[in-house]
């Protein structure tokens, strides 16, 4: 499980990253997301350095990234199939995989941010 969160952090790290870096490119209003997604960038990156044992794991962005992947994929997910013509009836299959991958990495987040709250606190005598 750890592997497979690794794996959905890394791509969400190139994915935001270069969003991020393709807006800042473009110029225009897109400062405002650039900024959001530089952050789910490096909240990402945090992730991966707490996960693979680094000392400065920050236990807030374990609990911020899962609430947040769960609402992508569930807001996500109703948003762009409400949006979706019948035309369009092909691309249903992708954006259902989507939100449940998002949803996925989000709950394998929040199970990992348990285990390192657990692994962090010392024991009751």
């Amino acid at each position: 499980m750890k592997v497979l969160l690794t794996i959905f952090c890394s791509l969400s790290l190139l994915f935001t990253g270069g969003c991020a870096l393709t807006l800042l490119s473009i110029g225009g209003g897109g400062g405002v997301i650039a900024l959001g997604l530089g952050l789910v960038a490096a909240l990402n990156l945090v992730l991966l350095m707490g996960l693979w044992g680094k000392d400065s794991s920050w236990l807030p962005a374990f609990y911020i990234l899962g609430v947040a992947d769960i609402l992508l994929g569930i807001g996500g997910t109703i948003f762009t199939l409400t949006q979706l013509d019948q035309s369009d009836s092909g691309l249903d299959g992708p954006v259902v995989m989507f939100g449940a991958a998002a949803i996925l990495k989000g709950g394998l987040t929040l199970y990992f941010a348990r285990q390192n709250k657990s692994q962090a606190e010392p024991p009751a005598a």
